[in-house]
């Protein structure tokens, strides 16, 4: 699983595969090629070829997209070991007398032969060199026909042969390698503009190494083989795993910094809603306690009147009747008996009342009669003071109205 994730991580989406094409005369012919990785399939989004220099490939091509890069033309040497020759130490067979430590030498096996070529240390290096002055990022660099021959299983059509800068490479129908020829690189025969149906991208001749390239690059990733082993590689190598390392690193840190702020976002807001909708209870519930204040401060002012005129104790109006309905003479008719009568209206609502007053109206024919009605009363020990506050006789009527207060203990 770790090795499937560092695979995945150090796996680039998008790189640039170049072909540097040594000619006789000196000055190089440069094939680029930028290809990306989509829903696992090889786009091909730009191209640039037969461009003269280092400085013109850097106007074309973006320089920070990680580089494959492939060396072909004067100074690379290229050799078919057949045989028992194939068992044995190839740069001896190659170069018996020179210095390995001069070289590079890179093999492609194929099914009868091996196909090696060798390249000095100091083309290599000196491109390398060139390459880094114009900022690009070299990750893998190969020389040969190796490259080209890994478009071989995508080819659609008839087509039995590749040829490209310095090499045409012959396959049967099972796409094995039957032969590699070596072409002058000046030669017309792989300038033609023939088109090879590769992987449904059309690439012209002159483009087929570098997209192969690139190819290579994405499908074995920084973490494939240097097979020329080559040091400034190797250090470009370790920086890019770095920047991928430290990139990823910086992603997953941005990513837990945001699911954190989501984290905190969805909580406070779940919370600001709480609190709001707890404002909106605590207004209601301050209106319901105002509500509930005022209402007890109208019940209490009720109780205070009622104990104000006595209204909590037991009423006594029944035995106050008895005693002074007993008492009534013959000729005397009441009609009205008020309990605690109304004193003075102060204002509004606001009443007042008589406390411990009993107001007795009624008629009477005799005013004696009367006067000896309010004596009776006022023998009586629960009262306390018997007073007619008016009497008013009528001749009509053969009677007088009376009005009496009676004011108890």
């Amino acid at each position: 699983m770790l090795s499937f994730l560092k695979s995945r991580l150090l796996r680039p989406g998008k790189v640039c595969g170049v072909e540097i094409v040594l000619l006789p005369e000196g000055g190089p012919f440069i094939h680029a090629t930028v290809v990306r990785l989509k829903d696992n399939k090889i786009v091909k989004e730009k191209e640039a070829l037969f461009v003269g220099s280092m400085e013109e490939l850097a106007k074309k091509i973006p320089v920070d997209l990680p580089l494959a890069l492939t060396i072909n033309g004067k100074g690379v040497l290229h050799k078919k070991i057949t045989g028992p020759a194939r068992k044995e130490k190839r740069f001896d067979v190659l170069l018996p007398n020179a210095n390995p430590h001069d070289f590079y030498l890179q093999v492609l096996p194929c099914r009868d032969f091996d196909s090696a070529t060798i390249v000095r240390r100091d083309i290599v290096d000196r491109l390398l060199k060139e390459l880094k002055e114009q900022g690009f990022k070299v990750i893998a660099v190969d020389c040969g026909p190796g490259n080209m021959s890994n478009l071989i299983p995508w080819i659609n059509g008839p087509a039995s042969s590749l040829i490209g800068a310095g090499f045409a490479i012959r396959f049967d129908g099972q796409k094995e390698v039957l032969d590699i020829e070596v072409i002058a690189v000046d030669s017309e025969q792989w300038r033609e503009e023939q088109e090879y149906n590769i992987g449904e991208q059309y690439i012209k001749a002159s483009g087929l190494t570098a997209f192969g390239t690139a190819i290579g690059l994405i499908a074995e990733g920084i973490e494939g083989e240097n097979r020329l082993n080559a040091p400034a590689v190797a250090a470009e190598r370790d920086e890019y795993r770095y920047f991928r390392y430290f990139r990823a690193a910086g992603l997953a840190l941005l990513s837990a910094v945001f699911v954190i702020l989501l984290i905190s976002f969805l909580v406070y807001n779940h919370y600001f809603e709480k609190n709001a909708g707890l404002q909106a209870s605590r207004v209601v519930f301050q209106d319901q306690a105002a509500e509930t204040h005022r209402l007890r401060a109208a019940v209490k002012d009720k109780e205070g009147l009622i104990h104000q005129y006595g209204w909590d104790k037991p009423s006594r109006l029944s035995y106050y009747a008895d005693r002074i309905g007993g008492l009534v003479p013959g000729t005397t008719v009441l009609t009205d008996m008020k309990l605690f009568p109304v004193s003075t209206a102060v204002s509004g609502d606001e009443w007042r009342f008589k406390k411990d007053t009993i107001q007795v109206a009624g008629t009477c024919e005799d005013p004696t009669e009367l006067n000896r009605f309010a004596n009776n009363l006022k023998n009586i020990r629960e009262f306390r003071e018997v007073n007619i506050k008016s009497y008013l006789y009528s001749k009509d009527n053969g009677s007088g109205v009376f009005l009496m207060e009676i004011v108890t203990l």
